[in-house]
């Protein structure tokens, strides 16, 4: 529906149509606005390639501290969209469309519900079996939204015997023959993990045999296609082919060369992979290859259903089905053996319906690079290309070149399946790996590669680094984070490492630790951790997709940092329940200054900020901050160049740099805001008299890879950072001058490494990089002066965690009796009591 010709436009926006559908195409994407640009964003519209307004519905993700919109995001219908590129425009009406809201009508029922699309109702269930007879559902609240151009149902259930949940979003636009669902399969049950190892098989598991989504669709012919580029095939319905089903399709595996990896073992260590590609059942026999994009079509009279499951090979086992009684997608098909769902983990998967033929949906929304640098809404982020940048450009270029596309790095261990596809192959872990092969490890978002790929797609504009980040970021939503609430604060929630360094993942898949690793180690281990945690690209993929599922994962991931560093949930809250230090700790559990710890902590806290405004988080930032840092630390004492255990200081100095730019936003120019601008003034000059690159010394160093170079192009960012906030200009030269020394040096030494193209070198400058980049191009940002305090913000001592305070405490007669007065709460035992029975 266009309601206006000519509106005054804003911005351009390009358009990539990668599906068949070419009218009425849904197109979701998230747009940045200047600060103070925008007040009233509903009068936001988007302009088609002939100048008309196109109906568009406005949400707002994130406002700048004004109140002006600074993230909206905007769906709207494109009644024609021819495929390939086309650019439109972002545009702004003298007043904002008065439509109404788009009704959803959705009727819920005992096995699913009935929702409408073309000219009938559409009975939707969730067929599930589990080894010893049909799952058992009772139902959870509901939920819909109704808004200008989009409407959305969430239906939810929840196993009465397993605890496993399923809910199933339904997304419909106005104007629009598609409806999209949203399924999500989650064990939120708490995983044992006896002796901190993580491996399929575990009690807390769920396993079942399927689960798919049923549309009924009453039928006299079916339709399929098998592959990109195929025609339609069609076939009556006779009676006996009624009883049967006339068109199923299995996608067993990649279909690659590696598609039998060890990647895809079970519990028992038996690949789960039964054949190679998929085998297709239809009326004119059976059809096998490798790589299926089906789409499946039930028609009867003048009514037509179409279903398509989007990356049905990359995501498989997975399957379809077309027959007299409507369409099934497996979304977890019956294979040899069973499913398993670990405890804390969920997979949502994405099934289109048409009323039509034409279900296939994809389109790739791009502002400009100069749009995205002017709205300063991504940090040190700057549009040009050209000679700032060449230092990184020529480093990816040859890094994913050749062969070595992300794409092909997936084929060396197979990183596809429904556990599996989006993350990244550790191939940096193969450098000291003893067995042979290529090792099976998953780097799980280390140094924050979705904000890379992202920062890289809105630079150059490029669809394939959209896919790579949007992949990674479902799959980090999903799989490598711990949802629950039934383990230990420091657990629950939180993102899990990366595979252990230099071993296969064997059966602990995406989470660290598998028994198999631990053979003779003593000590062997662990869990989730502050060291391992990010946020950003999340955010970010959230306002640029309007994926909930990373918002909400931002959130959780923040109070994650919250839970774990509550002292009342641990099992010492029984005679001390201060904070624990478990979100400060960096490398060694007694070490609280500054580190990645620490920093990733302050970071996923702000993020949280960001999204939802409540101060807590805020508030928390400013604790840790204070506990890590401080404007009259002896930096000397910390051993900060001591690079094997501190080489991640600079982690939180950038941390503490976005901090101070969130309190300038804010015009929040306080006691805390002139804390953080001395800290960085203290360390950015400590750093220009004593900093040199990890590889000036390499006999401090126990492996000497390549990995020291690209982490002090980092160190060289944070000392350039710290001299934005210095006001005296002789130092600003000196950590100027220093911070491009050490940067030069490290892109020299990364050149004398011949393994310096893999995973760990390629995430890191991604994004530092582009900062080394930024800070060769622009000078100091003008920062505001930091007011001036009374006093000198007293004195700094070690943080003392929660576990040395009781183990300290036990040894004094004062502390001991303090303690003892504490265990006498009746309040007390009842926590002792709930964290004895999470720990053990």
């Amino acid at each position: 529906m266009n309601h206006r010709r000519n509106p005054s436009a804003l911005v351009k926006l390009e358009l990539l149509n990668r599906g068949e559908a070419t009218a009425g195409v849904p197109v979701t994407t998230g747009v940045c606005l200047p600060r103070s640009t925008i007040m009233d964003p509903s009068r936001l519209t988007i302009i088609n390639d002939a100048g008309e307004s196109v109906l568009t519905q406005v949400d707002v993700n994130e406002r700048w501290s004004d109140s002006s919109a600074k993230w909206v995001l905007l769906n709207f219908v494109a009644s024609e969209l021819p495929v390939g590129k086309s650019t439109w425009s972002i545009g702004l009406l003298e007043q904002a469309p008065s439509a109404s809201a788009l009704p959803m009508d959705v009727k819920e029922n005992e096995n699913g519900f009935g929702v409408s699309l073309g000219n009938r109702t559409r009975d939707v269930t969730f067929p599930s079996q589990r080894g010893d007879g049909d799952f058992v559902f009772k139902p959870l609240p509901s939920d819909r939204s109704e808004g200008l151009v989009t409407s959305q149902f969430c239906f939810r259930r929840v196993c009465t015997m397993t605890g496993m949940r399923y809910e199933c979003r339904v997304t419909r636009w106005r104007d629009c023959d598609r409806l999209r669902f949203d399924v999500k399969l989650h064990n939120p049950n708490a995983a044992k993990h006896a002796g901190g190892l993580w491996d399929l098989g575990d009690a807390g598991s769920i396993q079942f045999e399927r689960f798919g989504i049923h549309v009924d669709g009453p039928a006299d012919a079916v339709g399929w296609l098998v592959e990109y580029g195929e025609e339609l095939e069609w076939t009556e319905l006779s009676k006996r082919l009624a009883r049967g089903l006339p068109f199923s399709i299995l996608q067993a595996s990649s279909g690659k060369e590696n598609w039998n990896s060890a990647n895809h073992i079970d519990a028992s260590g038996k690949s789960r992979c039964a054949y190679r590609g998929y085998k297709a059942e239809t009326p004119r026999g059976q059809i096998t290859r490798h790589h299926a994009n089906p789409v499946v079509v039930a028609k009867q009279a003048n009514d037509t259903l179409s279903m398509f499951v989007p990356e049905f090979w990359q995501q498989f086992p997975n399957a379809l089905h077309a027959g007299h009684n409507g369409l099934r997608a497996g979304l977890f098909p019956d294979v040899d053996g069973i499913h398993e769902l670990q405890g804390g983990e969920q997979k949502t998967q994405t099934v289109w319906l048409c009323a039509g033929e034409e279900p296939r949906v994809d389109v790739v929304a791009t502002m400009p690079a100069n749009w995205i640098a002017r709205c300063h809404v991504l940090p040190w982020f700057d549009e040009n290309t050209t000679a700032a940048h060449a230092d990184v450009d020529r480093f990816l270029a040859e890094a994913l070149g050749d062969g070595k596309s992300w794409e092909q790095r997936r084929e060396v261990i197979d990183e596809y399946g429904w556990r599996n596809f989006g993350d990244v192959h550790a191939d940096h872990e193969q450098q000291h790996f003893d067995g042979e092969g290529a090792i099976v490890s998953h780097y799980n978002n280390q140094f924050d590669l979705i904000v890379g790929g992202l920062q890289h797609h809105v630079r150059t504009g490029d669809a394939s680094w959209f896919d790579f980040f949007d992949q990674l970021a479902r799959h980090v939503a999903d799989i490598d984070i711990y949802h629950t609430t039934e383990d230990r604060g420091v657990y629950n929630g939180g993102l899990f490492w990366h595979t252990d360094h230099y071993a296969d993942a064997a059966t602990s898949t995406h989470r660290t630790y598998s028994k198999r690793n631990a053979q003779g180690k003593d000590g062997y281990g662990g869990g989730q951790s502050d060291e391992h945690n990010y946020t950003t690209g999340l955010l970010f993929h959230y306002y640029l997709t309007g994926n909930p599922q990373s918002r909400d994962a931002v959130v959780e991931l923040a109070d994650w940092v919250l839970n774990m560093d509550d002292g009342t949930q641990t099992i010492f809250s029984l005679v001390d329940d201060e904070p624990s230090g478990l979100a400060s700790a960096t490398k060694d559990p007694d070490f609280h200054g500054p580190g990645r710890g620490s920093g990733n902590s302050v970071n996923a806290l702000l993020d949280a900020w960001f999204l939802t405004n409540e101060r807590r988080y805020l508030d928390k930032a400013d604790e840790l901050i204070r506990r890590v840092v401080h404007p009259k630390q002896d930096l000397n004492s910390l051993d900060l160049l001591n690079s094997e255990k501190r080489w991640s200081y600079p982690v939180f100095l950038m941390a503490l740099a976005r901090y101070l730019d969130a309190k300038i936003e804010m015009d929040e120019l306080d006691e805390m805001y002139a804390y953080g601008v001395a800290t960085m003034q203290h360390y950015g000059r400590w750093m220009a008299d004593s900093e040199r690159p990890a590889l000036s010394c390499p006999d401090e160093l126990e492996y000497v890879t390549e990995a020291w170079a690209v982490q002090d192009v980092r160190k060289a960012n944070a000392l350039r950072l710290c001299a934005q906030f210095e006001t005296d200009m002789h130092w600003v030269d000196r950590m100027r001058s220093k911070g491009a020394e050490i940067a030069a040096a490290s892109w020299r030494d990364l050149y004398k490494f011949e393994d310096r193209y893999n995973a760990r070198a390629i995430s890191v400058l991604m994004t530092e990089g582009l900062r080394d980049a930024w800070h060769q191009n622009n000078p100091p940002r003008t920062v505001p002066p930091a007011p001036q305090w009374v006093g000198d913000f007293g004195s700094w001592q070690m943080f003392v965690g929660q576990r040395d305070r009781v183990k300290n405490g036990l040894k004094e007669p004062k502390s001991l009796l303090t303690m003892a007065g504490r265990a006498m709460h009746p309040k007390r035992w009842v926590r002792f009591v709930k964290a004895m029975r999470r720990q053990f």
